[in-house]
């Protein structure tokens, strides 16, 4: 991640969750969410660039549940945005169509 990286989460999703600055608070907040998960999984369904640089990813992201035992999976689309390599600004999207409008393209 660059030093000022910002993240943000989808809110629907995760309501509480506000925007994020800098790795040390993305990371806190991952492994906050891996507490939920007695197994995590996230698998890649499909991921590209676009013409400004940023890069689409659509996934699968679940696992088997600490409190409840079930297994669920969910889709998931993050958009990135790259400065020098690093990724400077996340964003993630339930909606995969959303994710595609926000780069400009129709979902």
């Amino acid at each position: 991640y660059a030093p000022d990286v910002e993240v943000f989460p989808d809110a629907s999703m995760f309501p509480e969750a506000e925007p994020m600055r800098g790795p040390d608070a993305v990371r806190a907040w991952t492994e906050q969410l891996a507490t939920a998960w007695v197994e995590v999984r996230y698998s890649t369904l499909e991921a590209f660039e676009v013409d400004d640089g940023r890069v689409v990813h659509r996934g699968e992201w679940g696992g088997t549940g600490v409190a409840s035992g079930a297994d669920l999976t969910s889709s998931i689309s993050q958009v990135t945005t790259f400065r020098d390599g690093l990724a400077s600004r996340i964003e993630y999207f339930f909606d995969h169509d959303k994710a595609l409008k926000a780069v400009g393209l129709e979902g």
